[in-house]
């Protein structure tokens, strides 16, 4: 009877580590606050940790312009943490990719999570896509609304200008 008592065996998993985004999208309003979140698991621990946005690198615990890439916290799950990136007022200038990086002695995992910025107003509702381009990035994606009001104001400033200019000049 002795042979087919059960016994406890702890299992030790060691290997590169493993990041897993809350979500691979996400969809903010200019000027409203948004925080990407996510989990990533490493044994052995992590030796290096950051945030990628437009060729700047932001470890934990750094601020700047406006990104706040927060501290690693622990998570619920053995050899797991919290990785967490703040935006406090998001612009059209943050729709695109934000990338994070984990690396330990046995390897290196990231995960990316895009952004899309919506601008909302009375007149008109556009919602700014990323593109991918070698050189640059750019927004599309406008509505028809958005680029006859742009065009239809651009081309009023312009006569009322030039009207005015030539009245000046020649009277």
């Amino acid at each position: 009877m002795e042979k087919w008592r059960s016994r406890s065996v702890q299992v030790n998993v060691v290997g590169s580590p493993i990041v897993y985004p809350s979500n691979k999208t996400i969809t903010a309003v200019a000027t409203q606050r948004v925080t990407f979140s996510l989990e990533f698991c490493a044994n052995p621990p992590i030796t290096k940790a950051f945030w990628i946005r437009q060729f700047k690198s932001l470890p934990p615990g750094t601020e700047i312009e406006g990104l706040i890439a927060h501290n690693v916290t622990e998570s619920n799950t053995r050899h797991c943490w919290k990785a967490e990136l703040t935006i406090s007022s998001v612009q059209i200038t943050d729709n695109g990719e934000y990338i994070f990086v984990v690396a330990s002695e046995r390897g290196m995992a990231g995960a990316t999570i895009t952004l899309n910025v919506t601008v909302s107003t009375a007149l008109y509702d556009v919602t700014f896509k990323e593109t991918r381009s070698t050189a640059f990035r750019h927004s599309s994606k406008f509505t028809i609304r958005f680029l006859i009001l742009f065009y239809s104001v651009y081309f009023f400033h312009f006569i009322v200008f030039n009207f005015v200019f030539l009245f000046y000049f020649f009277h």
